[in-house]
């Protein structure tokens, strides 16, 4: 009877112990991440002021963003991951940010759009991090990475990037 049972019982009881504690760990590695994605997506924002050239010192931010993330969780940062992060992300998704970028540069050329242009930049590159997160972390736990949590948490950035700016 009971003896027959226990052991299964046991051995669900300390896996759901361990999935507890490694949500727990994954929320403090993110929030230990915050802080870099913030400065990232400042940066981001900064280099990206200049008209036009932003086409390019944005998308280097968040190259060196998703390098120095991969870095901190230990990950080898490769071409592949970051073919495997867009096409999580969403092809459409990826390709409307490109479009975007390239229209915000160009709004540059008029002063009085650089303040949203750099809003924008800021936003994406933010929720750039915050996905990136969530796929590292995947790889980190040599898992398959999910692709809805990852298009969730790039929106989820944007919307608290934007929510920030509105209350700022």
């Amino acid at each position: 009877g009971i003896l027959r049972v226990a052991p299964e019982a046991l051995r669900r009881l300390v896996k759901m112990q361990l999935e507890q504690s490694h949500a727990e760990t994954g929320v403090d590695r993110f929030n230990a991440m915050n802080t870099q994605i913030l400065y990232w997506s400042a940066g981001a924002s900064a280099v990206g002021a200049a008209p036009v050239v932003g086409m390019v010192t944005v998308p280097a931010a968040q190259l060196a963003m998703l390098t120095h993330l991969a870095k901190a969780f230990g990950v080898d940062w490769t071409v592949k991951d970051i073919s495997a992060l867009a096409s999580m992300l969403g092809v459409a998704i990826m390709a409307s940010q490109g479009g975007q970028l390239a229209l915000r540069q160009l709004a540059k050329l008029g002063p009085w759009m650089i303040p949203v242009a750099a809003a924008q930049d800021y936003a994406v590159t933010y929720g750039l991090g915050r996905a990136a997160c969530v796929y590292l972390q995947a790889r980190q736990d040599n898992t398959d990475a999910n692709a809805e949590q990852i298009k969730h948490a790039f929106q989820d950035g944007l919307k608290r990037a934007f929510s920030a700016a509105n209350r700022g």
